[in-house]
């Protein structure tokens, strides 16, 4: 699974309005006359390319192709992606809508509860990539945090990764505790992924530090349990010692963040 910071948007009601206006310029196609390469997706445009695939794996592919375009071109045709759904849809496919959803910005808050019904899905990459799409929608995503919590017991290790990482995104701090419990699970990601959880939820994370500490010691999820004790910042100060001998760490990316947290502790 991809770590959360590569993924995790911010969504702020502010930006609704801007990427809504967004959407109503994207809706026209145009083309480029020296090559006719189309630089701008219409509705229409996707709407033909989805009605012609030819089965669940063709459209899983437009569509994940298609959530690989700008979010500025996404927020103007998420509408008739997201309506996939209501066609029988299998799981390769609501998959794909679900990175679409979370790659067209601000305006995939607007399908929340479209997103929130999969958390439910029987396929485990379906629940997961709901997850990743639910993690930067803010308030949108309130009604699924009982879901969420949910699925931090899910027999799927990758689920569980996706709900520890949804609730941090979230700042879910009422599941601090649900989350906590995950820095025990037999998977080192997931540990990691609860470890950076922990960080965002502020106040109702730092009781964890000592146990996110401990993490320090299992390579797979070092550097999110840094990221944790960075965000911390005072509870991470008693750790100074073990924070220092990550910093020759043979991963580069993992000396950057032990350099980090020796950073933001105080004093």
């Amino acid at each position: 699974p991809p770590e959360p910071e590569r993924w995790l948007k911010s969504f702020r009601r502010a930006e609704v309005g801007m990427a809504l206006q967004v959407a109503v310029v994207a809706g026209k196609g145009s083309r480029c006359a020296p090559c006719g390469i189309q630089s701008v997706l219409s509705r229409d445009d996707v709407w033909l390319l989805l009605s012609q695939s030819g089965g669940e794996e063709e459209r899983a592919n437009a569509i994940v192709n298609l959530a690989a375009r700008s979010t500025s071109e996404l927020a103007g045709c998420v509408d008739v992606i997201v309506e996939v759904l209501g066609q029988e849809a299998g799981p390769k496919v609501k998959a794909a809508v679900c990175q679409a959803v979370r790659g067209a910005g601000a305006v995939g808050a607007l399908y929340a509860q479209d997103v929130g019904y999969l958390l439910d899905d029987q396929d485990a990459d379906v629940r997961y990539q709901a997850c990743l799409a639910l993690a930067g929608m803010g308030d949108a995503s309130a009604a699924a945090l009982p879901a969420l919590a949910r699925l931090l017991r899910d027999d799927s290790e990758v689920v569980r990764y996706g709900a520890c990482a949804a609730l941090g995104g979230l700042e879910a701090t009422a599941c601090a505790d649900d989350v906590a419990a995950l820095l025990a699970d037999r998977s080192p990601e997931v540990q990691g992924a609860a470890c950076w959880a922990l960080g965002k939820m502020g106040r109702a994370g730092v009781g964890s530090a000592p146990a996110v500490a401990k993490r320090l010691k299992e390579p797979r999820c070092r550097l999110q349990a840094l990221r944790s004790l960075a965000m911390m910042r005072g509870a991470a100060a008693g750790y100074c010692m073990e924070i220092c001998e990550c910093l020759t760490d043979e991963d580069a990316e993992t000396r950057l963040a032990a350099a980090a947290a020796l950073g933001a502790l105080p004093g």
